[in-house]
């Protein structure tokens, strides 16, 4: 079972929002208490807004996600945090939403299936991709593939600026995971050439590093023999948390998905009685009328400007004043000397090595996974029973997979993952030097002094 030593010094409360309920006398993953975890989160916080690379609208659960995929260390957690700042300044990230037009978006998924369709016994929202359909060279004809990644990125801040935000008011508590629906019938080998296993690399590693702990459940649905084969390569690139998450099933999988997914809620061409394509985007987050009525304002979480009241009473909502773009203002030095702290993802390999890990065996569903989730899981996180590895490469979330960890809280956001030979425009973050290893006689909290004298602090926000 992964661990996390116990934070150093008294507890502390989390300075800043909470917009939910933080989920009582429940430790999760690493064994660690909601004290402990909110004080790690507070001392998280505070060594961010000592770099001026924290903002108010980035709540506590925010914060906690970035500390879970690195086992808590807050020294790699503050070096992925980095390296995420790095990324949103390359990709325009706090405006993409407003300023990113995707206009061949109805052709494109067309030629790859996906979306989200409604929400999960849970409330998570389901996202749906049917990868047996993907057709490359379609998808090279509508687009090309930094357009593409763009449109992965978006479709990941309006997962979180939107969709979840509704979901979690509508269940009042927090939601950050999504659950996800994959299927491959009539996948071959053919869908994981050299060119799409490199896309999918690519992806993945933005996904891992950016929008960590995002994923909850999947079912992959109609999986042929030939998916075994295919799951060799592709779980190479998730870490042992993830995979626990993936379950394998075959042409009857009706009743295992209905275990998760009310029949109401499933599309009729999956077997539910939901109407819709995923091209309609069904679901809450799409009905004017319903988002008006919970007191949010759809234009206003697409901007980014609306802000949910702390439930301790300490902030208000914002008014529609937009957060401030700290990308901006961060030396580029910096973000090159914290990202090269960060691990990196492993290279793609075509060899044997890809394949070291062999074909999995379907999963076999519990009689009551949501109960037995529950129980197991009920802060956000997976079962504590889990294998992982306290110093495992970023948390990987599967490109095409967007889903999430936990039975209260919800989160993942499945994205496109496959492409052929599209244009090269898109550009891959530039490996960093290492810096020198960092002794290990010195006590956490020296490391993170020393963390932050590394990195030249910027002008006040």
């Amino acid at each position: 079972m992964p661990s996390a030593p116990a934070p150093q010094g008294p507890p502390l409360e989390f300075q800043g929002r909470i917009p939910y309920e933080i989920e009582q006398d429940v430790r999760d993953d690493w064994g660690l208490t909601p004290q402990e975890q909110e004080t790690y989160v507070e001392q998280f916080r505070r060594i961010l807004e000592r770099k001026k690379v924290w903002r108010e609208d980035q709540d506590y659960y925010l914060l906690r996600r970035f500390l879970r995929a690195r086992s808590y260390d807050l020294e790699k957690a503050t070096a992925m945090w980095m390296n995420n700042v790095a990324f949103k300044k390359e990709f325009s990230v706090d405006t993409i939403l407003e300023d990113f037009v995707f206009e061949e978006r109805a052709p494109f998924l067309e030629a790859y299936p996906q979306g989200y369709h409604k929400c999960d016994k849970l409330g998570r929202p389901v996202y749906i991709q049917l990868l047996g359909k993907v057709n490359v060279e379609a998808m090279k004809r509508v687009t090309n593939e930094q357009r593409m990644i763009k449109f992965h990125i978006q479709e990941y801040e309006r997962c979180g600026k939107v969709i979840l935000p509704v979901c979690s008011k509508l269940a009042g508590r927090n939601i950050d995971q999504t659950f996800g629906i994959m299927d491959v019938k009539g996948v071959g080998l053919s869908h994981f050439s050299g060119e799409v296993k490199r896309l999918l690399g690519l992806i993945t590693k933005y996904d891992q590093d950016n929008y960590p702990e995002m994923l909850g459940h999947i079912c992959v649905i109609n999986a042929p023999w030939v998916f075994r084969t295919i799951w060799a390569v592709v779980r190479g690139y998730l870490d042992p948390r993830t995979q626990s998450k993936i379950e394998i099933l075959d042409s009857n999988y009706l009743p295992a998905v209905l275990k998760w997914v009310d029949k109401e809620s499933l599309p009729d061409w999956l077997g539910g009685s939901s109407h819709g394509t995923l091209i309609e985007d069904v679901g809450p987050w799409s009905d004017d009328k319903l988002v008006a009525s919970l007191g949010l304002n759809l234009e206003e979480l697409r901007l980014g400007r609306l802000m949910m009241p702390d439930v301790r009473g300490r902030f208000k909502g914002n008014g529609g004043k937009p957060g401030k773009d700290v990308a901006a203002e961060v030396p580029e030095s910096c973000l090159q000397q914290e990202a090269a702290r960060a691990p990196s993802l492993p290279p793609i390999s075509d060899g044997p090595a890809a394949n070291a890990q062999g074909a999995i065996k379907p999963s076999i569903p519990s009689p009551n996974p949501l109960k037995q989730q529950a129980q197991e899981n009920t802060n956000g996180t997976v079962s504590i029973g889990l294998s992982d590895q306290s110093n495992r490469a970023p948390a990987t979330s599967l490109g095409a997979l967007g889903i999430s960890p936990s039975a209260r809280e919800a989160k993942d956001v499945p994205t496109p993952l496959v492409s052929s030979n599209l244009s090269n425009n898109a550009r891959t973050p530039q490996k960093q030097p290492a810096p020198a290893a960092v002794s290990k006689s010195r006590s956490l909290m020296d490391r993170v002094a020393a963390l932050e004298k590394a990195c030249p602090q910027v002008s006040n926000m």
